[in-house]
């Protein structure tokens, strides 16, 4: 993920099919070279968790043993891997450019991607979009995507294989399934960047219509840091200057969603017109 390698062992047998529930899709040869080793070792007082050597959490059952190892592998991947900065997020591709779902916790930005996918969106991540310096362009980074209990019957009709999946408790006590998107919907090069062609808020409206409408850069910035954002040293003047830059020159839209399947095809719709060769005409979305 993001171009680090983990390696992941266990003190007792029984616990690679919790790593497999959330890192399967990112399988290495067993001969590749790796970063970063995770040692997963578990005794009575339950399961800890080991960075290269070093004690980094600890849960006090297997139920909660994978969103730990979710976690861990996405921080160590980023903390490796160099951005202007780390916005909370969602984003797919149509494999030339991407759409960028900043969203904070409950927004339903995890449903609808995980809807997107099962629409054959090319998954980049569900957690952080890292943003690179001076091109603005994101690298994907692609974490299971962690679906709340709330949310399951809404995606059984995208994901029929959710309901199979092991349940797991998160440490904020949500119970969560990962969905896993299958290998040809990721990017065969871990180091690809695309460039980002909309920002898009979503919000879930159960009283109101699925309606896209099209916000201003200072309405979106605005947006953007009550998302939240991640990044060692915090929001100077340089990188409030960067984003400044990137969102003026790309399109900014809010999502009320209601109805998951019309809120696919808006996405659906707004990337093509986004997409190389478009031509976008002028007039209300």
């Amino acid at each position: 993920m993001l171009g680090t390698v983990f390696r992941v062992r266990f003190s007792v047998p029984g616990l690679e099919s919790v790593a497999q529930s959330v890192l399967a899709h990112l399988a290495a040869p067993d001969n590749q070279a790796f970063d970063v080793t995770l040692d997963v070792q578990q005794d009575s007082l339950g399961c800890f968790l080991f960075c290269n050597g070093e004690l980094v959490d600890h849960c006090t059952s297997e139920e909660e043993l994978a969103p730990l190892l979710h976690g861990r592998a996405l921080l160590n991947a980023y903390s490796r891997t160099d951005c202007l900065t780390a916005i909370h997020a969602a984003a797919v591709s149509n494999g030339d450019t991407c759409i960028v779902f900043p969203a904070s916790s409950g927004s339903g930005e995890s449903t609808l991607t995980a809807a997107l996918i099962a629409s054959e969106f090319q998954y980049c991540t569900d957690e952080l979009v890292l943003l690179k310096h001076h091109t603005h362009t994101i690298q994907a980074a692609p974490a299971g995507i962690g679906i709340k209990s709330g949310a399951w019957p809404v995606l059984q009709p995208f994901h029929p294989v959710l309901e199979a999946l092991p349940i797991f408790l998160r440490q904020d006590a949500k119970r969560v399934r990962y969905l896993l998107p299958p290998k040809h919907l990721l990017a065969n090069d871990t180091a690809q960047c695309y460039p980002v062609q909309s920002l898009v808020f979503p919000s879930y409206q159960p009283e109101q219509p699925t309606s896209l409408a099209r916000i201003s850069p200072a309405d979106a910035l605005c947006r953007l840091t009550e998302a939240g954002y991640d990044m060692e040293g915090g929001l100077d003047a340089e990188r409030v200057a960067g984003l400044v830059d990137w969102i003026g020159g790309i399109s900014c839209y809010e999502l009320h969603v209601h109805d998951l399947h019309e809120a696919v095809s808006r996405v659906e719709d707004l990337l093509e017109r986004t997409s190389p060769g478009y031509a976008e005409h002028e007039g209300p979305d």
